[in-house]
Formats: C-alpha cells, structure tokens, sequence
C-alpha cells in the first residue's frame, strides 16, 4: 500500500512539474505567441498578409506594445502595404485578464500610415474592410468566435493618407485627423474580433478615403483623364465622396 501511494505521489510530482515547466514556457513565449495570433487572425479577417513586428507584454502593469504591425495590399494592387501602424500600444486592467468579455481599457495607435491606392474601379481600403465585413457578418467560412472583447477608448494619431492612382501618375499625401472612438462592443457585452476589426476599420479607412479627397484629387482627375476613362474617374470620385458632375 505504501508502495503505491509513492507510485502516486511520484506521478503527481512529475504532473506538477510538466504544468510549471509549460506555464514558464508560455510565460517566457507570450510575446511570440501573442504577435503569431495577431498575424494569424488578421490574416484571416481581411484575407491578405499581416505582419507584426516586435510584441512587448508586461503581465504586471497590464501594458502590451507593438513595434509594427503591417497589413499588406491585397493582391492585383501594389507591393507597398495598405496599412502600416508604427506604435501600438494597449492598456487593460491585469487582474481581468480572465474576465469574459475582455475589457481593454485603451489602445493608442500613434504614426499610422493608410495607402489609399485606385486601381481602375477597384480600392485597396475598401477591398481589405469588404472582407473584414463578411467575416463579422458571417458570410464568410464559419470560425469559433472565440472570446469576446471591450474597447474602452480608442485612439489614432498623427495618422496619414498617401492617394496613390495610376491615373494621376504621381502620389499625394496628406495627414488625417484624430480619431477616438469609445466603448467598443461594449452594447453587445463584447463583439468577436471580427466585429471589432470592423468597428475600427469602417471610420479608419473612411477617414482614410476623405483626407485622401482633400489632396484635390477630383480637379486633377478631371484635367487628365479622357472621355474614355470616365467610368474610371466617376468609380473614384464616388468613392472618395465628391461631385461627379463636371
């Protein structure tokens, strides 16, 4: 009998050790399994290549950092990314880290970049939040929802749109002005992370769309296009929100 309470005593021993040594391991791989999430699930919502550079997670003060996190351009546009965000920073309270929805408390997102790029009638902002829309409506190929989250406070600054259209030959920038948006998901008691994506995309890449509009897109378009390209030139100008009537 003695024997077999330290068989026992000797398995658990080994069970409690093998849970320690793969917490460590996720403690001490958290910011790579963090930042391959991310990839992958964005990958998935807007249906083109995201890259994320260095993850920071500070379990203690409840603070997570991104380097870069990059979203390419879907495909039959250019090589350059469609959506660039150069310091992403999040803040939650770290004794909720459990709770279910997940209450973010802030994510500060300073130094975006959004390419507004035109190619013929097709947009490349547009394109990425069409699919980012079917996925939080369903439309597209049933995943687990997985756990639903909160935004408290959003907030994106020092953000610029760069117009890029074959037509015009040359590229525009301008800067975009702030934007904050609260309580995400917060009337639902959580949203998937497809439904936050689209809460956050839809003003981005609208924003995105009407700074681009201010570079005087529309004079230039009028003044360079013929009358064969005026399909192409009326699908842009009524995208970026302006008057087609010449």
């Amino acid at each position: 009998m003695k024997q077999t309470s330290k068989v026992f005593l000797g398995v658990a021993i080994v069970l409690v050790l093998l849970v320690a040594g793969g917490a460590w391991f996720l403690y001490r791989n958290l910011d790579s399994l963090v930042a391959g999430i991310i990839e992958r699930e964005g990958t998935h919502a807007t249906q083109t290549d995201v890259e994320v550079g260095k993850v920071t997670i500070d379990l203690q003060d409840g603070t997570a950092g991104i380097t870069s996190l990059a979203v390419a351009n879907p495909e039959g546009f250019s090589e350059q990314p469609a959506i660039a965000l150069e310091d992403f920073a999040i803040e939650l309270d770290p004794l909720a880290v459990a709770s279910d929805p997940l209450v973010i408390e802030r994510i500060r997102v300073d130094g975006a970049h959004l390419l507004v790029e035109q190619e013929g009638a097709r947009n490349n902002l547009e394109t990425i939040l069409e699919s980012v829309q079917r996925l939080a409506t369903g439309a597209a190929e049933p995943q687990a929802e997985g756990r639903r989250l909160v935004i408290e406070r959003f907030e994106l600054t020092n953000a610029r749109a760069t117009l890029l259209a074959p037509q015009l030959g040359e590229q525009r920038e301008v800067r975009m002005p702030e934007i904050v948006l609260t309580d995400i998901g917060r009337a639902t008691n959580g949203a998937t992370a497809a439904a936050v994506a689209k809460q956050l995309l839809t003003p981005i890449i609208g924003m995105a769309l009407e700074s681009a509009a201010e570079t005087g897109v529309t004079d230039a378009l009028k003044k360079r296009l013929g009358e064969t390209e005026k399909e192409i030139a009326e699908g842009l100008l009524d995208r970026l929100g302006e008057d087609q009537e010449p």
